[in-house]
């Protein structure tokens, strides 16, 4: 193979690849999150939160899975680090609120 077909598949494999990440976390926001806040809720102590943060930790899982499978440690390591300082980064300059004051 030449030069230029290996960057004409490595541009498909891209092309497939960030279309599906997104293709799943719509899946999940749309399909999943609805079933599951009505399963959710059938249990003492569901609720949409509950519900949203298992969601969260499903996709989060299989993200990671599957940027260990295409780029090792570094894929999975590398862009944590980088949202982290990014978020870092927005909170430095945010304050935390006070605390309300109860009324009795």
């Amino acid at each position: 193979m030449s030069s230029r077909s290996k960057m004409i598949l490595l541009e498909l494999r891209a092309s497939i690849a960030l279309p599906s990440i997104f293709r799943l976390r719509l899946l999940g926001k749309f399909v999943m999150r609805p079933v599951l806040t009505i399963y959710a809720e059938q249990f003492k102590g569901g609720n949409l939160t509950r519900a949203d943060m298992a969601i969260g930790n499903l996709l989060g899982a299989a993200a990671g899975a599957f940027h260990y499978q295409l780029w090792g440690a570094a894929g999975v390591i590398v862009p944590d680090v980088v949202s982290l300082a990014f978020w870092l980064i927005l909170a430095y300059g945010l304050r935390v609120p006070a605390l309300p004051v109860a009324r009795t």
